[in-house]
């Protein structure tokens, strides 16, 4: 899972049926989106119409407790308790807005989202979620489900239609009884103006060290992904030819998977190089910096990973992060202010308890001094002093608020 990731904007040309150029760009902002241009490009009666594609590992708010998440080192190192940090982060409001993401996605051919909750979906409307194609939730390390996939939009105008659809998902034990799991949606599209095809598919892998402490082969862990595309490969070229119908290559199909990869991509190579299935694929670096903050597993874990024709990438936006900071200083400052609130009220209610007492223990002087012929003054000056000081505690405790 990322925090402060870069978005991505992904275009590629066709070239007849052996090239394509992709080229990716990301977005400054997790919390939302900053609108982009296409860029114009020159159209032939050779050059198909560009595709473009958005990739975008957006930081769904069910992850804000991560204890990568900057906030949370900040909140800690200001004294609080790990309990009053959990129910103030899980109490804080989080808004996409709907004209920044619609605008953002309107743009695109097809985008990728690793991490999809109903917040998101929510801002992206009926018209452009009409064509939302994801899996089923995800399990996170404590073996929970969580409200939040992996998913690829079809744009509802792009004339751009998905033929075949298979699930990968990916999973291992952490522990006897707990299950981590991520459901990938494989995608073969065809434009219907040109009958272009290509795989699609929005990644968003776990971290290589926690697969490792799982005792799980990398490869192993990756197999589903590689049988849903070799599934859709063969469907693909059985339709187009009958004589040829065999798992086990990609052909001339073209193939892109974009994400979270969590790792460096040349440990990405590394860890495949041994499979004669992963060889077939190039990794596509975006450039421009880094694609995600330095509170991140990876700084760099968010590219692509093609196959069947030539792509190129780059990022779009500033590589400093310094929105992404502010961002993750106003949820620190916001969640603080509310633990700090939370503990006035708690004063507020035990002061009010405390001057309750105090009437009442007046209440019970006075009339045991009644009863005896003996002054109360005294022990209602004792009982004005207690309301005194609770006051001046109330009115410290929300001073400091």
């Amino acid at each position: 899972m990322q925090s402060g990731c870069r978005t991505a904007h992904c275009r590629f040309v066709a070239f007849c049926s052996t090239w394509l150029a992709l080229l990716l760009l990301r977005l400054p902002s997790w919390k939302g989106c900053i609108p982009i241009q296409k860029l114009a490009l020159a159209r032939t009666s050779i050059v198909p119409r560009p595709w473009l594609v958005a990739s975008w590992n957006q930081h769904r708010k069910s992850s804000y407790l991560q204890k990568d998440c900057p906030w949370i080192r900040k909140l800690e190192n200001l004294g609080n308790s790990k309990g009053s940090i959990i129910a103030a982060i899980e109490n804080s409001r989080v808004e996409y807005s709907p004209l920044e993401i619609q605008e953002w996605a309107d743009g695109y051919d097809i985008t990728a989202v690793q991490e999809m909750d109903p917040l998101f979906r929510a801002a992206l409307g009926e018209r452009l979620g009409a064509q939302l194609v994801h899996g089923a939730n995800d399990w996170d390390g404590r073996g929970i489900e969580v409200e939040s996939t992996s998913a690829l939009l079809l744009h509802p105008d792009s004339g751009i239609k998905p033929l075949h659809v298979e699930q990968a998902l990916l999973q291992f034990k952490t522990r006897p009884r707990v299950t981590v799991k991520r459901d990938h949606t494989v995608v073969l599209v065809e434009r219907l103006s040109d009958g272009r095809r290509a795989v699609f598919c929005s990644l968003h892998l776990h971290p290589p060290q926690m697969i490792d402490r799982a005792g799980v082969k990398y490869l192993h862990y990756l197999k589903p992904l590689r049988t849903a595309i070799e599934k859709i490969a063969a469907s693909d070229l059985a339709a187009r030819s009958k004589s040829e119908s065999s798992l086990g290559g990609l052909g001339n199909m073209d193939c892109f998977l974009v994400g979270d990869f969590n790792l460096f991509p040349e440990e990405f190579r590394s860890r495949t190089q041994s499979s004669g299935f992963w060889k077939q694929f190039n990794v596509c670096v975006p450039d421009g910096g880094n694609t995600a903050s330095s509170t991140n597993p990876c700084v760099v874990g968010d590219f692509a990973v093609v196959a069947g024709s030539g792509w190129h990438g780059r990022s779009l936006g500033p590589s400093g992060f310094r929105a992404f900071e502010q961002y993750a200083e106003g949820i620190a400052a916001a969640a603080n202010g509310r633990i700090k609130l939370e503990a006035a009220l708690d004063g507020f209610e035990q002061v009010v308890a405390d001057c309750k007492s105090a009437v009442f223990r007046a209440e019970a002087v006075q009339r045991s001094c009644q009863s005896h012929g003996r002054s109360t003054s005294p022990h209602l000056r004792m009982a004005l002093q207690q309301l005194r000081r609770g006051g001046r505690r109330l009115k410290e405790d929300l001073a400091r608020t």
